[in-house]
C-alpha cells in the first residue's frame, strides 16, 4: 500500500511542476486590447475592424432600434445609416443614409434616399432616387422620380417620371407625373402632368395645368389650370392663370394675358394689351397688339416693314361664296379726301395703353416722316353714305386702321366706269358728227 501511494506521488511531480511553469507563463503574457469606447490607438486595419467575420449583415442599433445596416449578399445589397433608416424593409437594392430615410420601405426596389426623412414613407415604390432633407417625403408607391434639393418633390404620394432639382421644387406635387422642374420652387404648387419649369419659380402656381413649359425665372409664374402654354424668357406669361395654347418668347413677352387663349408673342416685352385675348400676334420688341385675330408687327416707332416681293392675300375663287359685282366706283372715290399728316407716339402709345417709359435710339423719329394717306373715320363714313359695307377699315383695338389693298377694287371699278362713259360720249358723239357730215353734204348738193 505504501509502496503504491509512494509511485502515484512520484508520478504527480512531474505534472505539478508543467503546470507551474504553464500557469507562470500565462500570468507574464499580455492579454488582447478590447475596443474601447473612448477611442483606440495602434490599430491596424488588416486585423482590427468593427464588423462580422461570418456571412452575416453588420447592424447597428441606436435606442434598441435598427440604425444602420450593411448588407454582404449581392442578390440583396441593402445598405443603411441613420436612426430607422430602412427599419421594415424586405427588399432589395435600396441606399440609405440619414434619419429616418426610406423607414417604411418594404417591397420597394433600386431606392436612393440620402438626407433625413428623404423617401421617409415609401413603401413599395420603385427607383426612386432622393438627395437632401425632406425630399419625397409623403412618396408611399410614386417610382421613377429623382428629387435634389430640401424638401423637393416633399408631398409626392403616386406620381411617377418627375424630376425635381432644386430647394421646394415640386414641392405640393402629389399624383402629378412626368414633370421637370430645375430652380427653386419650380412648379411648387403643381398637381398637373407633363410640365417642364428650368428657373426660380418658374411655374410656381401651377395646379392642374399640363403640358407647360416655362423657362426662364418667374417665367408662367401665376399659371393655374392653363395647359399646352410654352414661355421662354424672365417673366415671359408671368400673370397667364387659365390661358391655353399660348406662346411668349422674349423677357416679359405676353406677361399680361391671363385667360386668352392661342396667342403668340415673340420679342422682348412684345405683349398683349387686354387679359383676354384669342388668337392674337406679336412680333417684335415692345410691339402690342390690341385685338384678337389680330397680328402686328414691330412697335410704334418701326418706319419700314416690307419683303422682296408684295402680301400675298387668298383669293381663290373656291374659297369664295355669295359673290356680287356690287361694289361702287366713283361714287365712293370721289368721296375720299386724300391728306398728308405726321405720326403722334404720345397719342397712339396712349391709345394703346402703353407705358412710354422705355426709350432707345430712333424712338421719335416716325414723327419726322411726312405721310400721305386717308383718315380711316373719313372713308368709313364716306362708305356708310352710299351703303357700302367697305372691307377696307380695320376697326379692330382702340386705333383704327385702312387696308390700302382693299381700295384697289373700287379704283378699278370707277376706271371701268370713267371707261364706260367715255365710250358712251364718244359714241354720241361719233352719232353727231355723222349726222352733222349728213347735212353739210346736203347744203353743198343744194349750193352746187
Amino acid at each position: 500500500m505504501k509502496k503504491s501511494f509512494y509511485l502515484l506521488i512520484i508520478m504527480l511531480i512531474p505534472l505539478s511542476i508543467l503546470a507551474q511553469k504553464n500557469n507562470s507563463s500565462n500570468l507574464n503574457s499580455t492579454p488582447p486590447t478590447p475596443w474601447l469606447l473612448t477611442g483606440n490607438k495602434g490599430t491596424n486595419s488588416s486585423v482590427n475592424f468593427l464588423g462580422t467575420r461570418d456571412k452575416q449583415p453588420l447592424v447597428f442599433k441606436v435606442n434598441n432600434r435598427k440604425s444602420g445596416y450593411i448588407d454582404f449578399d449581392a442578390s440583396t445589397a441593402n445598405t443603411g445609416f441613420g436612426y430607422q433608416s430602412l427599419a421594415r424593409n424586405t427588399s432589395i437594392n435600396n441606399t440609405a443614409f440619414g434619419y429616418n430615410t426610406l423607414s417604411y420601405n418594404v417591397n420597394g426596389q433600386y431606392n436612393t434616399a440620402i438626407g433625413s426623412y428623404s423617401l421617409y414613407l415609401n413603401t413599395s415604390g420603385l427607383g426612386n432616387t432622393a438627395v437632401g432633407a425632406l425630399v419625397l417625403l409623403a412618396n408611399t408607391t410614386g417610382s421613377f422620380n429623382t428629387a435634389i434639393g430640401e424638401n423637393s418633390l416633399i408631398g409626392n404620394t403616386t406620381g411617377y417620371n418627375n424630376t425635381a432639382t432644386g430647394v421646394q421644387t415640386l414641392a405640393q406635387n402629389k399624383t402629378g407625373s412626368d414633370n421637370t422642374a430645375f430652380g427653386s420652387l419650380a412648379l411648387y404648387s403643381n398637381t398637373g402632368s407633363a410640365n417642364t419649369a428650368n428657373g426660380s419659380n418658374a411655374l410656381y402656381d401651377n395646379t392642374t395645368g399640363d403640358n407647360n413649359t416655362a423657362s426662364g425665372e418667374l417665367s408662367l409664374y401665376r399659371n393655374g389650370a392653363g395647359s399646352s402654354n410654352t414661355a421662354t424668357g424672365s417673366g415671359a406669361m408671368f400673370n397667364n392663370g387659365s390661358g391655353n395654347n399660348n406662346t411668349g418668347d422674349g423677357v416679359g413677352a405676353l406677361s399680361v394675358n391671363e385667360t386668352g387663349n392661342n396667342n403668340t408673342a415673340l420679342g422682348y416685352n412684345a405683349n398683349v394689351t387686354a387679359v383676354n385675348f384669342t388668337n392674337a400676334t406679336v412680333i417684335g420688341f415692345n410691339a402690342l397688339v390690341d385685338a384678337s385675330n389680330k397680328v402686328r408687327i414691330g412697335n410704334t416707332s418701326v418706319t419700314s416693314i416690307g419683303g422682296q416681293v408684295s402680301w400675298t392675300n387668298f383669293s381663290d375663287e373656291r374659297v369664295k361664296k355669295d359673290i356680287q359685282q356690287n361694289v361702287p366706283g366713283l361714287t365712293f372715290i370721289k368721296a375720299l379726301r386724300p391728306v398728308t399728316y405726321h405720326y403722334n407716339l404720345s397719342a397712339e402709345n396712349k391709345l394703346l395703353g402703353a407705358g412710354d417709359s422705355l426709350n432707345w435710339e430712333g424712338k421719335n423719329d416716325i414723327e419726322k416722316i411726312n405721310f400721305t394717306g386717308l383718315i380711316a373715320q373719313e372713308v368709313d363714313a364716306a362708305a356708310k353714305k352710299i351703303n357700302y359695307d367697305f372691307s377696307g377699315v380695320d376697326k379692330t383695338g382702340n386705333i383704327w386702321g385702312l387696308r390700302y389693298s382693299d381700295f384697289i377694287v373700287p379704283v378699278i371699278k370707277a376706271l371701268q366706269e370713267l371707261n364706260d362713259s367715255l365710250q358712251s360720249t364718244n359714241a354720241a358723239q361719233q352719232q353727231q358728227i355723222v349726222s352733222l357730215q349728213s347735212r353739210l353734204d346736203k347744203i353743198e348738193t343744194t349750193i352746187s
